[in-house]
């Protein structure tokens, strides 16, 4: 609708398809999925895990929907067997365009799926059919699970977030982990290449020791020299390892940590164990801390993984009773560079987080044409007066001022910052009055009404 061309005949008539345009296939009924069925079914022949062992996605999305159908249909109580599948089947796309004789095909697929459905313990197959996956990944994940319990009953379950996750990773389970085809999936995304084009070799990445690094919050920068520090091009370097991070930290392994914790608690819970698995470490592979204030901070809007840490560390030091939001909304501007070091950019970050989560100064003013804010005083007492608002020098990140004339009365908490600074900037007109009594200064606005 807004080509940037001269408009052709074409183009109109794209806006009137025909009826072969707005046709779709069932994917059943397409060739690939039925080359797909005649592989299964030869497996059926020689196999008696054939629901197990399928590899083609077409196969493996069909017994999933078969297995999550025989779930459901569980659950209000109606007899699971081949003629309550095959009524649920005969509703969608695919039994209306397959042949026959290829409907029939399908339905001893999923006979063979119903079958191993009631031949699984209850809670397993329930817990296979919200997973999310295939039988065969639901399957290899209640494995690891179950050695994950047996090695639970006869120790301590551990609660930091490094010692679970070790736990969670030894005697193989990485590495079984990584097995799955999911993970196949997205080792293909993110491999990572010594150079861009080319003879070029591919770069063998521990995934293991690097998790731990970046759950220990090293730097980019850091990972980078000592993972992938064959890949001389410094721009090729971080694009590969963005898209490494991205694939196998912020996708795949928060989602089977997920699955894997959410498994082995329910089975432990079963089983009368006292403690479960932290159910935060997915949270926690997912913005790459393992330090609970760093990932609140994450969770709470902060994008630097290393400025979440430096907070957190520093707040720590403080030994607070109150919580870090508030402690930072505390803070002044100029402490938030001294005690984080923060750049402009995560400067930035700091001043949107600490804005009020609702309302605010600018909400106040604008929903009742006044409203009240406290401010750092300059003096412990002083009148009320009429002030104005500017900033203390010409920067970006200079605190407000409160002033009488050319005196400096107060400056503005930074948590409060951003609101001013659009009040300022966004051309309404409001009077000023400030005071301040026993060290609280208080700065009262007021909308001024256009003639």
């Amino acid at each position: 609708m807004a080509r940037q061309a001269q408009p052709s005949d074409d183009d109109f008539n794209r806006l009137h398809p025909t009826e072969d345009d707005l046709h779709v296939n069932s994917m059943l009924a397409t060739e690939k999925a039925l080359d797909s069925l005649a592989v299964f079914e030869e497996l059926c022949r020689v196999s008696e895990d054939a629901v197990f062992e399928a590899t083609d996605i077409e196969i493996t999305n069909f017994l999933k929907f078969v297995w999550f159908v025989s779930s459901e249909i569980e659950k209000i109580n109606l007899p699971i067997n081949l003629e309550q599948m095959e009524n649920v089947l005969s509703q969608t796309l695919g039994w209306i365009q397959l042949a026959p004789s290829d409907r029939s095909r399908w339905l001893r697929a999923a006979e063979i799926a119903v079958d191993h459905y009631q031949n699984t313990e209850e809670s397993v197959r329930r817990r296979w059919a919200s997973s999310g996956t295939s039988i065969r990944s639901s399957r290899i994940l209640e494995q690891i699970v179950q050695n994950i319990v047996v090695e639970l009953e006869e120790a301590e379950i551990p609660q930091g977030t490094m010692d679970a996750i070790e736990f969670i990773i030894a005697n193989n389970r990485l590495q079984e982990i990584l097995q799955l085809p999911e993970a196949q999936t997205e080792a293909r995304k993110g491999k990572v290449y010594t150079r861009r084009g080319g003879s070029r070799d591919e770069v063998d990445i521990p995934i293991d020791r690097l998790l731990i690094d970046w759950l220990l919050g090293k730097s980019l920068i850091t990972i980078s020299d000592t993972y992938l520090c064959n890949v001389a091009n410094i721009d090729y370097r971080f694009e590969q390892l963005g898209d490494f991070v991205y694939s196998r930290f912020e996708v795949f392994l928060p989602w089977v940590f997920g699955t894997i914790i959410s498994w082995s608690n329910e089975v432990l819970l079963q089983k009368g164990k006292v403690g479960l698995l932290p159910t935060s470490l997915p949270a926690n592979i997912r913005y790459g801390v393992s330090n609970p204030i760093a990932l609140e901070l994450m969770v709470r809007g902060i994008q630097s993984r290393q400025l979440a840490i430096k907070i957190s560390e520093s707040w720590e030091l403080q030994q607070n009773e109150i919580n870090v939001i508030s402690w930072i909304r505390s803070l002044s501007l100029a402490q938030w560079i001294d005690l984080f070091d923060a750049s402009p950019n995560e400067i930035r970050n700091l001043l949107e987080i600490s804005r009020a989560e609702r309302g605010g100064v600018a909400v106040e003013l604008f929903n009742t044409g006044q409203g009240e804010l406290r401010i750092i005083p300059q003096q412990e007492d002083y009148p009320s007066t009429e002030a104005t608002l500017h900033r203390l020098e010409d920067s970006e990140f200079s605190p407000v001022g409160v002033w009488d004339g050319d005196n400096l009365v107060g400056t503005v908490y930074s948590r409060d910052q951003t609101d001013i600074v659009n009040l300022m900037n966004i051309g309404l007109s409001f009077s000023i009055e400030y005071s301040a009594s026993s060290g609280i200064g208080l700065l009262k606005l007021q909308l001024i009404e256009p003639d």
